[in-house]
């Protein structure tokens, strides 16, 4: 029981970090230009993964890049630049593009946890 603080800490650190990670993806998004400031996909987090669906990239975790988006790119489901932009680490987590949806599904261990 002395520990359980210490673990509920260590998971919000972890949703923190995985909120982190949604709002600099729907921020990139707009910066691209293929999302509106204010449009659906920015405030609702299912139209976001919608989103990335529609574009194939539900599925990236920072480490199958370049493998999925080199097939997208073949097949003409994403262009060049933003072939480019999911295969550049961000300048301050170092990750590449770490989809939405991906961090949804991991999120849920803390919800399991929880109940």
């Amino acid at each position: 029981m002395r520990n359980l603080g210490k673990y509920v800490s260590m998971g919000m650190e972890d949703i923190l970090q995985k909120v982190k990670n949604i709002r600099l993806n729907t921020q990139s998004f707009c910066d691209l230009g293929l999302i509106e400031e204010e449009s659906d996909e920015v405030i609702y987090l299912m139209k976001f993964i919608e989103f990335e669906m529609s574009l194939g990239i539900e599925k990236l975790n920072s480490v199958n890049n370049k493998k999925i988006n080199k097939t997208l790119l073949a097949d003409g489901k994403i262009d060049q630049s933003l072939h480019d932009f999911l295969n550049t680490p961000d300048k301050e987590t170092k990750w590449k593009y770490w989809s939405t949806t991906f961090t949804v599904y991991l999120g849920c261990w803390f919800l399991d946890f929880y109940k």
